[in-house]
């Protein structure tokens, strides 16, 4: 396998920086590949949208499900599980948000179907 880490890295977005990134860490094993990232802050930009702090994003793919891409991620937002499906460009997202999300960030919460459990429910087609 390969091992890659990465730490204090700025992330640009069409020649603008989106955010900062204190370490990630990246493996590539063939049939389990997975990216982790710790300490995430994103540009100033989206704290009108989500607060800019995320903890943690591990993102995982497997050659035994590989029409998808799963993700977790906790942070000032809250938590979240993510799922995107490769074949048809689908991404999907269950949001448990935090009470700072549920205070807020009331607008971007309204772009979401709130599910029965409280949680919130993205789908997308990119």
């Amino acid at each position: 396998g390969f091992t890659l880490s990465v730490e204090n890295a700025s992330v640009y977005f069409d020649s603008i920086e989106s955010a900062k990134v204190s370490n990630a860490k990246i493996a590539i094993f063939g049939f389990y590949n997975f990216i982790n990232i710790n300490d995430v802050t994103l540009a100033s930009v989206a704290k009108s949208f989500i607060p800019l702090h995320i903890d943690r994003l591990d993102i995982k793919y497997s050659v035994f499900n590989p029409f998808v891409v799963y993700g977790y991620s906790s942070g000032q937002f809250g938590k979240a599980k993510l799922s995107f499906n490769i074949q048809d460009n689908k991404l999907h997202v269950d949001l448990k948000p935090s009470d700072n999300m549920l205070k807020n960030y009331k607008t971007t919460l309204k772009g979401l179907k709130k599910s029965n459990d409280g949680e919130f429910v993205y789908d997308k087609t990119l």
